[in-house]
This record gives structure tokens, C-alpha cells and sequence, in this order.
């Protein structure tokens, strides 16, 4: 599989507006799984952001056991930090990192961060595969509206 390319723009915080490339970065395995990334100013250089999905579409009580169930803990420690977002289809982590201006650095440090969403991803899935009477009551109401 070839490694999946991302390119790092700058994101005027008051706009919200993407205005320059800062950079980019190769990651070699579950490129995919990011769903967006972009850098911030900060007070000493810049801060990625990246929001980091599901491999797959989750229907509704999914939605919330996976929240459930998936431990930040392990990719708290690496980051500045991590706000799980529940606005889009599937469920989201924001992962803010303070920016290293070494790119190979930076890519094992992303990397690192996707290993563990991915092995914290299956472990929820694991934990939840029986447990859809448990949150029958989401499937009723669903978290987009």
C-alpha cells in the first residue's frame, strides 16, 4: 500500500480561513483514517490539529458504545490534546500536537498516534459487538440530525 500524503495548511484562527501550506507529511499505514488535519498558530511556532475517524460507518448506538468504550488516555499522553467530537457522521477525535519542524519526526509522532486510535478502535468494537440491546434506545434516536 502506498503511504498516504497529507498536506499541512495553515488555519487563520479567527477566520477559519486555509491560507498557506505549511508542509506535509507521508504515513505509511491507515493514512485513511485521518479525516482532516491542519496547523494553528501557537505561541511558539504551530500546533497540528487532526481529526482522526472510524474505518467504517457506525450505525447509532455504535455511535455512542464506541465513545463508550474507546480509552484516550494512551494518546493523551503523547498529545497537547484530545476532545472527542460528536457532530459528524461517525465519531471524531480532535488531536492537537505541539508541530516539530523535523517532518520525519513529526510523521512517527502522527503515526504512532493512528496505531494507537486503530488498536483503541478495535478493542471498542470488541467490547461492543454484543452490547447493541444496551443502547437499543440510541438506534430510536439518531445523533444526527
Amino acid at each position: 500500500m502506498e503511504p498516504f500524503r497529507m498536506i499541512v495548511m495553515e488555519k487563520d484562527i479567527e477566520t477559519g480561513i486555509l491560507e498557506k501550506e505549511i508542509t506535509s507529511y507521508d504515513i505509511e499505514k491507515n493514512g485513511e483514517i485521518i479525516g482532516g488535519i491542519y496547523a494553528e498558530k501557537a505561541d511558539e511556532g504551530y500546533d497540528i490539529v487532526m481529526r482522526l475517524t472510524t474505518d467504517k460507518d457506525l450505525e447509532d448506538w455504535e455511535f455512542v458504545a464506541v465513545f463508550d468504550y474507546y480509552d484516550i488516555s494512551e494518546i493523551e499522553e503523547k498529545a497537547k490534546s484530545v476532545e472527542e467530537d460528536d457532530s459528524y457522521f461517525n465519531p471524531v477525535w480532535a488531536i492537537r500536537l505541539e508541530m516539530d519542524e523535523d517532518d520525519e519526526k513529526m510523521e512517527q509522532e502522527i503515526q504512532g498516534i493512528v496505531n494507537i486510535h486503530i488498536e483503541q478502535l478495535q478493542k471498542a468494537y470488541e467490547e461492543i459487538k454484543d452490547k447493541k440491546e444496551d443502547y437499543s434506545e440510541f438506534d430510536e434516536q439518531p445523533h444526527v440530525y
